[in-house]
């Protein structure tokens, strides 16, 4: 059997699984280029200040071994005092880098901590495993892009010296401390370009990252379906719940039909059924609606337990439109629906007053 083809985008379950499993679109060498840049420039900038402090406390270090006999002790105490030095004159310096680095990391995958890397795998110890990646084309991709970038960065550093002949020309006339800030100048220089190269073939490398990172997310037709149904339940048994639920709201409204004061009806179409009792609810009360074939039921049930259905299109579909069932009628419906309230009671009052006529008449006779 063919394997299926992997051509389904992945589901945010999978994306978060391969995410704990620290399996994240990064580039490596994008780390490593924007430290390069900010950390030379940071010795542009700092530089000056770092060598003149190792410079004064180097003479210091000297005066003091030459001022008696170095013993044990004092040679103790200045090797403290060196590595002190050293690391304050460093302490900016290293401490921009590391921010850098951190920044660059948590700008490509966000805060992720995770161990899953670090668990032991039978596969990373594999020969076999093991020669399938070197010859693979992933190596392959991955020794193509390496050669490029050094044959890119290389290019720039050559360019660079090739402009500078002229200055290169006139090092052999230079006292040794003029040379030496030169050569450092020259140096520095032509280090930030080559860094400014390698950071653009960074980012070009971190948005190939991410595009095999969506690559190697997909999943077929078959994995999408099961991700889903894992994640948010069987799409069948949830279509089942939400069929038993509208049944068993339908009966609900049914068995709340026989209680209405009133069913307004616009003839096939819609019906609702509303009640009002004034000393139990503020303003009448929607106990049931519906459209189509439940608008006959609901009428149906009413004429059979004697509530009064009375045709009022317009004033039916804006409630069944407006107000779902349980909530009382908006103030905008109090007018219309009183004026057909206070019709009804006025037939049920003229109604119970010509049986009572005929009740006394009768006794009469």
């Amino acid at each position: 059997m063919a394997t299926a083809e992997r051509t389904e985008a992945a589901t945010p379950r999978r994306r978060q699984q391969a995410r704990e499993r620290g399996e994240v679109a990064r580039s490596p060498e994008l780390v490593g280029a924007a430290v390069l840049l900010v950390g030379l420039l940071a010795l542009r900038w700092l530089g000056a200040g770092v060598l003149e402090h190792l410079a004064r406390f180097t003479r210091e270090a000297f005066g003091i071994a030459a001022a008696g006999d170095l013993g044990a002790a004092r040679a103790q105490t200045l090797g403290v005092r060196t590595l002190a030095a050293v690391w304050l004159a460093l302490a900016p310096l290293l401490g921009i880098v590391a921010v850098v680095a951190v920044v660059s990391n948590v700008a490509q995958v966000g805060f992720l901590l995770t161990g899953q890397p670090l668990r032991p795998q039978a596969s990373r110890i594999n020969p076999l495993a093991g020669l399938q990646r070197l010859f693979s084309r992933r190596s392959a991709v991955e020794l193509v892009k390496a050669l490029a970038k050094v044959a890119i960065v290389g290019y720039v550093g050559y360019r660079f010296l090739a402009d500078q002949r002229e200055a290169l020309g006139q090092l052999a006339h230079l006292a040794p401390a003029p040379m030496g800030g030169m050569v450092a100048d020259l140096s520095l220089r032509m280090a930030l370009q080559m860094a400014g190269a390698f950071c653009v073939l960074a980012a070009l490398d971190y948005g190939y990252q991410r595009f095999q990172h969506e690559i190697n997310l997909r999943m077929t037709r078959q994995e999408v379906k099961e991700d889903l149904r894992a994640s948010e339940g069987d799409a069948q048994l949830k279509g089942w719940r939400r069929q038993r639920m509208r049944e068993m709201g339908r009966r609900r409204m049914m068995t709340d039909v026989p209680r209405a004061t009133v069913v307004l009806a616009n003839p096939q179409h819609y019906a609702v059924a509303l009640r009002y009792q004034p000393q139990e609810m503020p303003s009448p009360r929607v106990l049931a609606k519906g459209q189509g074939y439940m608008a006959l039921r609901i009428r149906a049930v009413a004429q059979a337990h004697g509530v009064p259905v009375v045709e009022n299109p317009p004033l039916a579909r804006a409630l069944y439109g407006t107000v779902e069932v349980g909530q009382e009628i908006p103030v905008a419906f109090y007018r219309a629906v009183a004026e057909v309230l206070a019709a009804i009671y006025r037939t049920d009052h003229a109604r119970r007053a010509a049986a009572f006529g005929q009740a006394t008449g009768g006794g009469r006779r």
